[in-house]
């Protein structure tokens, strides 16, 4: 086996940064997007462990994707064809969240921005 694979060895290094890469880079876009939207330490504290608990559902709509609706195709090349679209679909929604939240999050800035702060008391 180890023959085998340091003989491909351009083929499991390949393997290797590309799963890195997705679990790691789409962790930190994830996070980068919270810190974006939410600015104040107080609804951090509020929604950060909601955003987090929310995460440990991909895996199991995937997998239940998997089983319910790729794994019955005809053949492996129909199933891969499901997955594939499957990710592509999840793609270009997640970049059309990631524009529309942009534009709500930017619009409530320049709304915040423009008008005057309001009167705050001072507790001693």
């Amino acid at each position: 086996v180890i023959v085998a694979l340091l003989s491909n060895w351009t083929v499991a290094l390949f393997f290797i940064v590309t799963e890195l890469y997705s679990s790691v880079s789409v962790g930190i876009l994830f996070w980068k997007l919270a810190n974006d939207v939410v600015t104040d330490p107080g609804q951090a504290k509020r929604f950060y462990p909601l955003f987090s608990y929310m995460s440990s559902f991909g895996p199991i709509v995937s997998g239940q994707f998997a089983v319910l609706y790729a794994s019955r195709a005809v053949s492996f090349d129909a199933s891969l064809q499901r997955i594939g679209c499957a990710i592509g679909f999840s793609g270009v929604m997640i970049a059309v969240s990631h524009y529309l939240l942009h534009k709500v999050v930017e619009k409530e800035a320049a709304s915040s921005s423009s008008s005057p702060p309001a009167a705050t008391s001072v507790e001693k």
